[in-house]
């Protein structure tokens, strides 16, 4: 309320200076506009004034618009446009940073990680720790401006890890930056390295590692795909800044991220999926260490195949499998299915980027992951 008021007020002060500025500038000028040089420069003069001005009103709202994201809005959308201003002007707000990651351990008396926190290290004197873990790559939802900070949690409440419901740790990361998590929580360009240094952290001291995420959040899924048991992607950016048909989309990330690493994504996407093929094992009975990293990985990357943005994505990688969603009965008895390692690509008949909210209202979203999460049974029997 009183942010409004405050620009009601502005905006009749501004409508009674144009008014003055109408009968004495204007009128002024027109009689002074025979003089030439001197009326060339009072333009400019005139002009750079008013720009200065302007540029200083916009700047004013934009902070005060801020101040009301942070200290009085409620909205749940207001991180998601907090989150914009970060990515643009560098500026780190701490109701973001400080939930960057949250951990939730399946034991609830586990008091050995903070809930959250910028960076939660894992504890391997932990010993309320599960043998699974579930790790979240929170999407930016650049089309809708929402931002989640704990993407997936629901969903994770009713998955079976092991045969049972519940039992598997869950940590939930968060890019507030934007930036595909290329930046790291100083603001400095790492090339995903701080990300993918903490995932094989916790692949180190857990038995089983999941990785899932959508849209942005897919991107970092696939690029720590080597570091996890099984890794489940849903309409990855493979290039960030390809052309899109939202213009606001494109010049986001266009400015946001540095020419030299608009390929980064693509590079590593595609550096993953020819190495966890390149371990694929047919051999059933080979055995593997739990901190073997050639142990069996598996990819399941799904895209909605009428979109033509994410079809443009998807073929930018190369040497893919790629399978048809027809049924979710079909899917669940499929060879893929059966398969401890390997790449995979599924097409859905999807218009539209949300490919896991369709999913859902379709009530095969979570047959489908829990048919992903079945093969943890076949690699602990390798």
């Amino acid at each position: 309320f009183f942010f409004f008021f405050f620009f009601l007020l502005l905006f009749d002060q501004f409508m009674v200076y144009l008014q003055n500025f109408h009968t004495k500038v204007i009128k002024q000028w027109y009689q002074r506009r025979v003089r030439g040089r001197e009326t060339m420069f009072g333009i400019v003069l005139f002009v750079l004034k008013w720009a200065v001005l302007f540029i200083v009103l916009l700047v004013g709202l934009a902070f005060l618009f801020t101040l009301y994201l942070l200290h009085i809005s409620k909205h749940t959308h207001r991180f998601g446009i907090l989150a914009k201003i970060s990515a643009i002007t560098r500026i780190k707000f701490e109701c973001l940073e400080s939930l960057r990651q949250t951990y939730r351990p399946a034991n609830i008396y586990c008091k050995c990680h903070p809930s959250n926190s910028t960076f939660i290290h894992p504890n391997p004197e932990c010993t309320h720790r599960s043998n699974t873990i579930y790790i979240s790559f929170a999407g930016g939802a650049l089309l809708v401006g929402g931002f989640t900070f704990t993407e997936w949690s629901r969903t994770f409440q009713q998955l079976k890890a092991g045969g049972q419901v519940g039992i598997a740790d869950q940590l939930f990361l968060s890019d507030p930056n934007q930036s595909f998590y290329l930046r790291n929580e100083q603001n400095g360009w790492d090339v995903a390295n701080n990300t993918r240094n903490l995932v094989r952290r916790y692949s180190k001291i857990y038995q089983n590692v999941i990785l899932i995420g959508a849209s942005m959040g897919a991107s970092m899924v696939c690029m720590c795909s080597d570091l996890a048991n099984v890794s489940i992607a849903f309409n990855p950016f493979t290039s960030p800044v390809l052309n899109t048909s939202n213009p606001f989309q494109r010049l986001f990330l266009r400015y946001t991220i540095p020419p030299a690493l608009h390929d980064i994504c693509r590079i590593k996407i595609q550096s993953n999926i020819d190495f966890i093929n390149k371990i694929k094992t047919a051999d059933s009975e080979q055995k593997y260490d739990d901190d073997d990293e050639t142990r069996p990985k598996i990819l399941h990357v799904h895209w909605s195949s009428k979109s033509k943005e994410d079809y443009e994505q998807s073929m930018l990688v190369k040497g893919q499998q790629i399978q048809n969603f027809l049924d979710i009965n079909d899917f669940e008895n499929s060879p893929e299915m059966r398969s401890t390692s390997g790449v995979y690509f599924w097409f859905h008949d999807y218009d539209q980027h949300s490919l896991p909210r369709h999913l859902k209202s379709k009530n095969v979203l979570l047959r489908m992951l829990q048919a992903h999460l079945n093969v943890l049974n076949h690699q602990e029997k390798q």
